[in-house]
């Protein structure tokens, strides 16, 4: 992404990243009573053995002293446990108290210490410190944590081993105050004071009263703030008499006798700040709350945290406060260990920009990540208020800090867990691509299904193309051990959560409950393949969607694992019709609340792709059980002699009458789905030559052999592809009827069964000529929208010219292959400069927009929208008098190079001119705008990003006479448009509106039908595909 200098014009990259950061380093200390007062343990959780150690900081109590049975037990009777988070106790007091006195007491903080083991097995295999520690960087933290060496096991009986398994228990990733870990994978260090947090700031003199008011009052808060052990005012003038009275103890006032700059700042901290020492600089109208106390369980070596603030909305202090944004161009308080400063040589001159100037975040962003930090902006977490409600602003925008690049941060929260977007796959398994033809016996109602299924879906149908289905990845499958599974299907490890990058992941967290106290069910090999709601609406989305995926972990686990079961009978019948190679199938009941722990784990991650892949088919079929009256076989892949067709019988179109006009030409087997079993069902379909059901039982044809026929009934009011592509994902062949709107008469149901009697061509005409169209992904830098040229392509394959192939390897348009034959469809060579080699050679080449290179030929040009330009032209046949515009401009401005070639003072030439520019709305559609085109008389054409532009044509293809200014290309066609014939030529706006008020209506009369014809002869889908094919002679 680029900007520039609002005053030099000078060119900014523009970097921007989402990285976040998790509580990594999440700490308890164990403190002994007569130290709690030493220092501010509160920062991190504290731990107390034994009543003799309980303070008011308490956070988890240890109860296991045998010697102090009696005073324990007493104790809970007291009810004084209830503020504390947990309380571990041993088993002796349980069995004093019994379970009916516990009930009454209603103790819901307590853990057995002698069951701990069993309730949650992790804790025997806890992080590893010798990579726990290791800190996060951008090439390592998405590795995820190693499979752990504990030796642990069950409680051992000593309160430090109790204090041990409470560390485990609440996830955290080190201990202080314990001598040894036991054996637990859990870092132990002395009990050491956590690090104070020093904040720099200029507090300085307003010139207004209230902007005093509001710094001061910042100040004041600050001072306040339990988390804030010292702050520094960096001030360019005394300013002792205007410090707030307030925690005066903490306040460090150093006259510097200048505006701050970052420069400043980091000098001080390499110098004078303590080592340890947390180091928190911002803007002076900024205060800090209780929600950073957040910042003493991350690691801060080598990070440097820049913070999105929050404004005080009304101008009052913790009251109403919203986000700023959020925006990631704006930061206004950062937070750098002290001890990453020292460690590095540096550059101040690069840092010598002064806090509050325009840029000023970006550009230290920029410089921070130059130093070798990791740039974060977790500001969801943790909150920085900022309060400016005063009128006074001394704020420059266009006077930005002068540097080539910035570095743009969103706002994140900070992860409870570390989480693992892109961790490296074990296995990755290709996935096969396939065709999909769109078949059927009429036509028309085959062209219609494609345009609407291609409108709902992200996927693009068309007719006469093979509609090649290519995964955008290969299936990637994670191990690991140590692994916790939430009844959704989704894994996670005593510090990691496994996210990935897709949507669907995110959201599946975002709606996800992780308990730190939740019990695991302990399995050995666990199969972990994500399980939302939405996959158990019913047994057979149950099984495409997630027992598929369960069967290709299963094989990769060598044949074992476990994995979620809901506790239902249909589903348990379900998975009755695999083979699982042993007696009883390993499965774990899905109830709710429950999750499990694995030993070992093969993973999958949710994706944003549900479509089925040949692979989840194929594994489907491999341990498909079809039982008959002769015995059990396996998936029948051929055909059965006596060409079964099945059924699904449904109220609606596959009727009792239904079934018997279809009885007349075929040999029928009926499914009946409300009493037909599972089992019954697939021994129906096994070996079946044909299969015939409306598109919701349609779930069922994989277990078909491949080459059976599917015919698909579908409401042509509610088109999906999804049984299109089941069916071509399980090698068979398809073909859709689609039923008209409205009530299903048994007059629709004749219909139904003579389209279904109508024979069909087997399969595409490979004899046309191949088409490919690139299919990119939106940020891809080849995406195209497809509106235009490719929308073209599509209606000629619809004419059955050509056959299209969408390819996502491609980066052009290709006629007869790549390599061949390129249709170049680039408003520039900017897109074929950048290609691969390979596709920036060719054979013959067709140039629309610039002028043609390496002995290729100048092409045609495109209206936008061609398929809607073909509809309205022949109804463009208002005459000169009806035709109530005189010269017109509808479009808009969306780049700086459109701006410079379409000045406003065009404006004046026209009757009617519309040019929004940048995000603002445009007013019209496209039909709205091409029928606005064909009640003009003329139509004002300026250059856009290419020296040709949709304009041109589609004032044509209307009637519509186009005046052109400097600078459109209108000689770069195989069949140029003549001047004074098809166009008018201004190089003024003055020139523009002297020739639409000086034509007479003859000459317009002559010049509109010419432009029609040349329309129809250049740029309609028959005359630009004749006009393709006469100059590939």
């Amino acid at each position: 992404m680029w900007g520039k200098h609002p005053k030099t014009g000078k060119p900014i990259r523009i970097l921007q990243t989402e990285t976040c950061i998790s509580r990594d380093r999440k700490t308890i200390a164990w403190v002994p009573a007569q130290q709690i007062e030493e220092a501010a343990w509160e920062r991190w959780d504290v731990g107390s053995i034994g009543l003799k150690n309980l303070t008011k900081k308490t956070d988890v109590l240890i109860l296991c002293d045998p010697v102090e049975l009696a005073e324990n037990v007493a104790w809970f009777r007291t009810g004084q446990w209830q503020p504390y988070s947990m309380i571990l106790t041993s088993k002796e007091v349980l069995d004093i108290l019994g379970e009916e006195e516990l009930k009454e007491l209603g103790i819901g903080n307590m853990i057995c210490l002698e069951e701990v083991h069993e309730l949650y097995p992790f804790v025997c295999a806890g992080p590893s410190p010798s990579t726990n520690d290791a800190g996060p960087s951008p090439s390592t933290n998405d590795a995820g944590p190693g499979p752990s060496t504990s030796t642990g096991g069950k409680w051992d009986g000593t309160a430090e081993d109790a204090a041990l398994l409470a560390s485990l228990l609440l996830r955290k990733y080190r201990a202080l105050g314990l001598t040894s870990n036991n054996g637990r994978n859990i870092k132990v260090e002395p009990l050491t004071p956590p690090p104070q947090l020093w904040m720099i700031t200029q507090f300085f003199k307003a010139k207004k009263a209230d902007r005093m008011a509001e710094i001061t009052t910042c100040l004041a808060k600050n001072l306040l703030c339990p988390y804030v052990d010292k702050t520094i005012l960096l001030t360019e003038e005394d300013m002792t008499s205007h410090i707030p009275p307030v925690s005066p103890e903490k306040v460090l006032q150093e006259v510097v006798k200048k505006r701050l700059t970052y420069a400043m700042v980091i000098k001080w901290i390499a110098e004078k700040a303590p080592s340890g020492t947390i180091c928190v600089f911002a803007n002076s109208d900024i205060y800090l709350d209780n929600t950073w106390s957040a910042v003493w369980s991350t690691k801060l070596e080598g990070r440097f945290l820049s913070l999105l603030r929050y404004e005080a909305v009304t101008g009052v202090p913790d009251e109403e406060h919203q986000l700023f944004g959020p925006r990631p161009d704006s930061q206004d308080t950062w937070v750098i260990l002290s001890d990453s400063v020292k460690a590095k040589t540096w550059k101040y001159e690069d840092l010598d920009f002064p806090f509050g100037k325009a840029g000023c975040d970006n550009a230290i962003n920029m410089e921070m990540l130059r130093a070798g930090f990791l740039v974060t902006n977790p500001a969801l977490t943790i909150k920085t208020h900022h309060i400016h409600v005063s009128p006074l602003r001394t704020y420059d925008k266009t006077d930005i800090v002068d540097k080539n690049m910035y570095f743009y941060i969103k706002p994140t929260g900070l992860h409870d867990m570390n989480p693992l977007f892109m961790p490296p796959p074990t296995h990755t398994l290709p996935v096969a691509s396939f065709s999909r033809p769109v078949r059927g016996p009429i036509q028309n109602h085959l062209r219609t299904f494609c345009t609407m299924v291609s409108k709902a879906d992200d996927q693009i149908f068309t007719y006469g193309s093979d509609n090649k289905y290519t995964a955008t990845e290969p299936i990637k499958i994670y191990e690991n051990t140590g692994v916790f599974q939430t009844n959704t299907g989704l894994a996670y490890t005593y510090d990691s959560i496994y996210v990935g990058k897709s949507k669907a992941a995110a959201d599946a967290w975002n709606k996800s409950t992780v308990s730190k106290l939740r019990p695991s069910l302990p399995v050995e090999i666990g199969l972990i393949a994500p399980l939302p709601d939405t996959f158990m609406r019913n047994p057979l989305n149950f099984i495409l969607r997630y027992i598929s995926n369960i069967l290709i972990l299963r094989e990769k686990a060598g044949g074992k694992g476990e994995f979620w079961l809901p506790r239902s009978k249909p589903f348990m019948d379900a998975i009755q019709i695999f083979n699982w190679g042993q007696k009883e199938v390993p499965v774990i009941p899905r109830d709710e609340g429950v999750q499990t722990y694995c030993e070992k784990a093969y993973i999958m991650l949710p994706t944003d792709n549900n479509l089925i892949s040949r692979e989840q088919i194929t594994l489907l079929r491999r341990h498909l059980i079809v039982r008959k009256e002769g015995g059990a076989s396996h998936w029948l892949s051929e055909k059965e002699k006596e060409k079964r067709t099945v059924v699904f019988f449904d109220e609606t179109y596959c009727n009792r009458e239904f079934i018997r006009k279809i009885e007349g030409n075929y040999n029928v087997d009926v499914i009946w789905p409300e009493n037909t079993s599972i089992e019954t069902l697939v021994a129906k379909l096994s070996g079946a030559y044909r299969l015939i059901a409306a598109s919701a039982n349609m779930g069922w044809s994989w277990i078909l052999p491949t080459g059976s026929t599917v015919i698909e009934i579908q409401n042509e009011m509610m088109p999906n592809a999804e049984g299109l592509h089941l069916a071509c994902a399980s090698e068979l062949v398809h073909l859709l009827i689609l039923a008209p709107k409205g009530q299903v008469t048994e007059n629709v149901r004749n219909i139904l069964v003579e389209q279904i009697l109508t024979p069909v061509p087997s399969a595409i005409d490979t004899n046309l000529p191949l088409l490919i169209i690139p299919k990119k992904p939106v940020s891809d830098f080849y995406y195209h929208s497809g509106d235009s040229f490719r929308e073209m392509a599509v209606m000629w394959a619809e004419k059955g010219y050509v056959r299209i192939i969408e390819d996502s390897h491609a980066h052009h348009v290709w006629l007869h292959g790549i390599g061949n034959t390129l249709l170049y469809d680039r408003p520039t060579y900017k897109w074929l400069e950048n290609a691969p080699p390979e596709e920036r050679r060719f054979v013959k080449a067709l140039f629309g927009n610039p002028a043609p290179v390496l002995g290729g030929k100048a092409w045609s040009f495109w209206p936008r929208r061609p398929a809607l330009v073909e509809e309205l032209a022949p109804k463009a046949t208002a005459t000169w008098s009806e035709r109530l515009q005189r010269l017109v401009f509808y479009g808009r401005t969306e780049n700086d190079t459109q701006r410079k070639h379409r000045p406003i003072e065009w404006l004046n030439a026209c009757s009617a001119f519309s040019m929004p520019d940048g995000l603002a709305k445009y007013p019209y559609t496209q039909r709205e705008y091409l029928e606005k085109l064909g009640q003009a008389k003329f139509g004002l054409c300026l250059p856009g990003f290419g020296l040709k532009c949709h304009r041109e044509v589609e004032c044509m293809a209307m009637g519509c006479v186009p005046i052109v200014s400097p600078g459109v290309d209108i000689s770069g066609y195989a069949n140029p448009p003549v001047e004074g014939v098809h166009y008018f030529k201004a190089e003024t706006p003055e020139d523009a509106q002297r020739l639409s008020e000086e034509t007479d209506e003859a000459t317009w009369i002559k010049m509109s039908e010419a432009c029609k014809a040349w329309w129809l002869a250049n740029s309609s889908c028959d005359g630009m595909w004749a006009l393709t094919q006469s100059l590939l002679k």
